[in-house]
């Protein structure tokens, strides 16, 4: 208990509030929406004493329908005010689910209240009214649904007044704990994280059934405040960013101002038509520079910036929000430009600029094994799986003092974990998106260079069976390209690619007594899984990466699974694991799998500085094994056997 404390207080979390609409005094008509056949029931009980009585409660019961009435939050106000003065047959029955349900989250709420408070925090409650109290907590735990019926509009309520309170200290968010008894709860996780705007580093969800217990929330609240000073450094960063990029928008545009007509028609004579290049594409080009240049110049951004630079890979928690990580995506739209752009040409005298992605509409027919087309037609055995790439400057191209277009050909090849590297030895475009294609990567061929006359392009860019730009690259990868193929004088620095992703398929298994593997029912890994992270060649360059969820409930399972089900000599192994927490720290890691080519099983490594005990020397801190797209039908050898605390196995999606 002391340990949770002095991390809460080493975070700065001392304030916690708990947000319940069961704190509420007088519920809303929403709140018996329900409850239909009561609200009939009630109305059809009504005598005249009762209908006097309704009378000098709500001034307005006789200018409101009946059926209008169990919508009016007055009404619905008056009668729970006064049901002390209605029948008890009578009103106890309407109001009977709600009493019910409130004191049932009231018992819950007491716990968590008493919990918090062993864990120093000092504690307020609020009901649907919380944002005054939430602008100075630390950690805010909210019910999900605030309202009785637990429908869309209580969601509503809970996210809406979240998103108020987080925007008015966008660096500085609160920690949030969000609760439900409604099991539709762990379903919210994504669009949670994406309404309020908060990092999944920053919140947790938890059943209200598991508030009493205090390993589960202690174990929630210890990964929020170990993380918590990384979490306000990407809000800072964020908050920064958002604020940058608008001041240094308006000061874009400022300058944008001081530019008129007389002066774009002075740059158009005597500069863009002398090069032959479109104005409204130069001024886009000019224009994403200076903007550029502004939010450089942001102070806030910067120093921001800066304090990234304190995060460390040492520790952080496992991802939270299930589904894979889609960094290619950002890799893609780092490399290319937005295909609405290409509606902008590039050159006046020239169809294709710097850059543009070339690919043929419909492949050349064949017959007998050879082209029907004219052999005298250029580039005629370019087919649909290849890619052209305009290398020519683009000043040449806009002059047209280059007689010929240089073309460099790639292929086209779908993208795959095994496929996505960071090495030297080919030069490849690590991702590409095609209208109507899988998403892809490049390989390029240095040898096969191609070079077409303006008028022959113009005619196949125009032809039926001809090509057609399909992506136009930045100009920092296009002159990477550029360069490798015409000098090899070395590469521009360049911000690094991320890490690829891909999903992959997990299984988890113990060797039973006849040394064959028996699968461990895991749902949370059939539903979703889990990520292949793939970096640069060297040890760890791919890694499995499973969620929190996920990662407990591996351990839970070895924990709880029958020992004499087990094989002896994986006895020792499975024990170390349960004594420890080597295995699940390892999975909070994640786990360094297999290349695609190797057969067989990897050896897990525990932590640093843990031994397992299963063996001496080398062997002594293996914790378990993993495969990739291996036959777990096989049974394991005598020394895979006392490694084997746990057996992964994993499978690529495709």
């Amino acid at each position: 208990m002391s340990e949770i404390r002095a991390l809460l207080l080493a975070a700065n979390v001392v304030r916690a509030l708990i947000v319940d609409d069961a704190y509420d005094s007088v519920p809303l008509a929403s709140d018996l929406t329900l409850d239909a056949d009561e609200w009939t029931q009630f109305f059809d009980d009504l005598n005249a004493n009762d209908v006097a009585t309704l009378r000098e409660i709500y001034p307005r019961y006789e200018e409101v329908r009946a059926d209008e009435l169990p919508s009016v939050d007055e009404f619905v106000a008056s009668l729970w005010s006064h049901r002390s003065r209605l029948r008890t047959e009578l009103i106890d029955p309407l109001f009977a689910r709600y009493t019910r349900d409130t004191g049932t989250d009231l018992a819950y709420l007491a716990t968590l209240q008493q919990r918090l408070g062993e864990f120093g925090l000092a504690c307020e409650t609020a009901g649907r009214q919380f944002k005054e109290k939430a602008v100075t907590s630390d950690l805010i735990v909210i019910d999900l649904f605030l309202g009785s019926t637990q429908d869309e509009g209580a969601v509503t309520a809970s996210i809406d007044g979240l998103c108020e309170v987080i925007s008015g200290r966008a660096d500085n968010p609160p920690l949030v704990l969000l609760m439900s008894r409604n099991t539709g709860l762990a379903d919210r996780r994504e669009e949670f994280r994406d309404r309020t705007g908060l990092f999944e580093s920053a919140f947790r969800i938890i059943r209200k059934t598991d508030l009493a217990d205090p390993g589960k929330l202690q174990r929630l609240l210890t990964r929020l405040a170990r993380h918590y000073a990384d979490s306000l450094k990407l809000a800072a960063f964020l908050s920064a960013w958002n604020a940058g990029i608008n001041q240094a928008r308006k000061r874009s545009a400022c300058l944008i101002r001081k530019l008129d007509l007389a002066d774009y028609g002075q740059i158009r004579q005597l500069l863009l038509s002398a090069e032959g290049e479109p104005t409204g594409s130069y001024l886009v080009d000019v224009f994403d520079l200076v903007l550029h240049h502004e939010i450089e110049g942001e102070a806030s951004i910067i120093d921001s910036a800066i304090a990234l630079n304190a995060l460390t890979s040492a520790t952080y928690p496992p991802p939270y929000v299930e589904g894979s990580r889609d960094l290619q995506d950002l890799v893609y739209r780092s490399l290319f430009q937005h295909r609405e752009r290409l509606r902008l040409i590039g050159a006046e005298n020239s169809r294709v600029a710097f850059g543009d992605l070339l690919r043929r509409k419909t492949a050349p027919s064949v017959v007998q094994g050879s082209v029907t087309q004219d052999l005298r037609m250029p580039l005629s055995d370019i087919l649909e799986e290849d890619i052209l790439a305009v290398l020519t400057p683009a000043c040449d191209l806009q002059r047209h003092s280059a007689k010929r277009v240089l073309l460099m050909v790639g292929k086209l090849k779908r993208l795959q974990p095994a496929e996505w590297s960071y090495g030297d030895d080919q030069l490849r475009t690590p991702v590409v998106e095609l209208l109507g294609v899988e998403r892809s990567w490049i390989k390029w061929d240095l040898k096969h260079i191609e070079t077409i006359a303006h008028r022959e392009l113009e005619e196949l860019l125009a032809a039926d069976n001809g090509f057609e730009i399909v992506a136009r690259m930045r100009e920092s990868h296009a002159l990477e390209l550029q360069q490798k193929l015409l000098a090899s004088l070395g590469r521009v620095g360049l911000i690094a690619v991320m890490p690829a992703t891909f999903p992959v398929r997990v299984e988890v298994y113990l060797p039973d007594l006849e040394s064959k593997l028996r699968r461990l029912d895991v749902p949370v890994l059939e539903e979703f899984g889990g990520v292949c992270y793939v970096g640069r060649p060297g040890p760890g360059d791919m890694r499995l990466v499973l969620s929190e969820e996920a990662c407990e409930a591996i351990c839970d399972i070895i924990g709880s699974y029958d020992l004499s089900l087990v094989h002896r000599r994986a006895h020792e192994a499975v024990n170390h694991i349960r004594g420890s927490s080597d295995l699940l720290e390892v999975l909070e890691r994640g786990v360094s799998l297999p290349s695609p080519q190797q057969q067989g099983f990897k050896d897990i490594a525990g932590p640093v500085g843990a031994t397992s005990g299963v063996g001496q020397g080398a062997s002594a801190n293996i914790i378990g094994l993993v495969m990739r797209n291996g036959d777990t039908t096989k049974a394991l050898k005598g020394g895979e056997i006392k490694k084997a605390g746990v057996v992964i196995a994993t499978w690529d999606e495709h």
